[in-house]
């Protein structure tokens, strides 16, 4: 795979792969032409299924490999070879379409780049590593499943397809223990800054990356994206310092204890911690315990947008599952437009409020619409049936 997020790829990066005879591998593969014929179909859907049940990676189209003395690809590039696309829209849907019909369950995230230079155009599909695979390949009447070593692709035998299905069906039991540890060791004061008691807001944004494989993305990234990129909750100015798990950023009070931080972990999960948005000081009266909701689900739907940004940005690939938690909100409820909305909020009857987890298949589609079922969970935890502020599309609208 090129080490570069899909959308930062240059003729250059493509140039370099050739000139440094950079061999296919697990997570890269070259191929000459765009496949048109059945067979052709059937090799270019083997290629992509054994990329997502694999480690993921790049398919690049426009490459000649070097030929051994029989006459076989030795999976060294020796040259680009233009590629003649007359509509690249077309082309693209083409063989979206050729995915979509040809692999069970469908593979999400795949992300095509056309990459133009001199000697004509290239290109790259990247594929995600699936976290619901095995896909299995369907086209034509067959039914095989592929994965891929250092060697290529292969096909799967029934101890491989069965771990894979094992690691499919246990991926929800991994997400809630990771989960579960963190919110315990929160609970019990073990953070990378001192927080001050009472109500807590949770988000984690969790890639996928994060479970399945020990990349140490804060090592990788330039001090000031992440600076920038990890803006506490609500903060209007931050501090940061690196630590063992990786990078914190955090709103400093002045008293040695801060308002809430953002840790980045070396595996590249995020976990932002507040503890200002569930009480807001200096609100109304009339918000003594209650949660000011306008003001959660505006933090919590603009935060969310700006971590998912931040993690697509440092090259993570879909999916990424966002989990909120609420602790220390037993008893208090979500404050309410009584003149608008007929319905009145009870106190939340548990002190931690663990909200189902959302996964953001898509990091380029509407975000909001995605986290609405977080918000509709916290209202019903105080007996309301969901969310009154989005409307049928599911655009988030602030109260008037």
């Amino acid at each position: 795979m090129i080490p570069k997020r899909v959308d930062d790829i240059s003729y250059v990066d493509i140039v370099e792969l050739v000139e440094n005879k950079v061999s296919e591998g697990p997570t890269l593969e070259y191929k000459q032409c765009l496949p048109q014929s059945g067979d052709d179909k059937r090799e270019f859907l083997y290629d992509v299924s054994s990329l997502a049940n694999g480690s993921g990676g790049d398919l690049i189209y426009g490459i000649q490999e070097e030929r051994d003395e029989a006459g076989k690809p030795t999976g060294i590039p020796a040259s680009i070879q233009a590629i003649s696309l007359p509509n690249i829209s077309a082309e693209m849907l083409r063989l979206e379409n050729v995915i979509r019909d040809g692999i069970a369950p469908r593979i999400l995230g795949i992300v095509p780049k056309i990459v133009e230079g001199s000697a004509g155009v290239v290109v790259v599909l990247r594929v995600p590593k699936s976290w619901h695979s095995p896909h299995m390949v369907t086209f034509g009447g067959v039914s095989r499943f592929y994965s891929r070593g250092s060697a290529g692709k292969f096909p799967m035998d029934v101890g491989q397809l069965r771990a894979a299905f094992n690691a499919t069906s246990s991926l929800p039991d991994r997400i809630r223990d990771l989960r579960l540890s963190r919110i315990g060791r929160i609970v019990s004061g073990e953070t990378p800054v001192q927080l001050p008691s009472g109500p807590k807001l949770v988000l984690h944004p969790l890639p996928l990356s994060a479970l399945e494989s020990s990349a140490e993305i804060s090592e990788q990234l330039p001090e000031e994206m992440m600076v920038l990129g990890l803006r506490p909750i609500v903060a209007g100015s931050w501090s940061h310092r690196y630590n063992f798990d990786g990078i914190v950023t955090y709103t400093d009070r002045g008293d040695g204890i801060a308002a809430g931080y953002v840790q980045l972990y070396r595996s590249g999960l995020i976990e932002a911690v507040d503890t200002e948005v569930l009480g807001a000081p200096g609100g109304p009266h009339e918000w003594k315990n209650n949660i000011p909701s306008t003001l959660l689900e505006e933090s919590l739907l603009h935060s969310s947008k700006q971590f998912v940004e931040f993690l697509s940005r440092a090259g993570v690939s879909a999916p990424i599952f966002i989990a909120v938690t609420l602790i220390g909100v037993k008893g208090l409820q979500m404050a309410m437009r009584q003149l608008s909305w007929f319905a009145s909020s009870v106190g939340i009857d548990r002190d931690t409020l663990l909200v189902p987890e959302v996964t953001i298949e898509d990091l380029g589609q509407h975000l909001s619409a995605q986290l609405r079922p977080i918000c509709n969970a916290i209202w019903r935890a105080a007996g309301v049936s969901k969310s009154p502020n989005f409307d049928d599309a599911g655009n988030w609208r602030k109260p008037r």
